[in-house]
């Protein structure tokens, strides 16, 4: 899966930038712009660097309790409950971080066009 997902989330700038260079945007004069490519930059280094270890970490806990179904009343290990808040939260935030990003590339807030030539 990070052989395609990640290389494919660094071509998304690039088409950003083809964009904008096509449609003829003013970059510096468009604030949603601004504001979505630093929230792009967030999210991207923040789904690459912490929750993707989070998740590995997680899955790492899990392949080392052992086989089976766990004893009748037992509960999960503390340290693997803790990295699934982890986990929940980073996923909210992502979340909530992607809607922001479409409701700024559909909306388009200020949208600032360079004259045509």
């Amino acid at each position: 899966m990070n052989r395609v997902t990640i290389p494919l989330a660094v071509l998304v700038p690039l088409f950003g930038a083809a964009l904008i260079i096509t449609k003829r945007y003013d970059f510096w004069k468009s604030e949603w712009l601004i504001i979505a490519s630093a929230l792009y930059t967030v999210v991207f280094l923040f789904a690459a660097l912490v929750q993707r270890r989070n998740a590995g970490r997680m899955i790492e806990r899990q392949r080392a309790m052992p086989p089976g179904p766990p004893p009748e009343g037992a509960q999960p290990p503390a340290e693997l409950m803790a990295a699934a808040k982890r986990i929940r939260r980073g996923g909210a935030f992502l979340l909530l971080s992607i809607v922001t990003l479409i409701v700024l590339m559909v909306w388009q807030p200020g949208t600032a066009f360079l004259p045509p030539k």
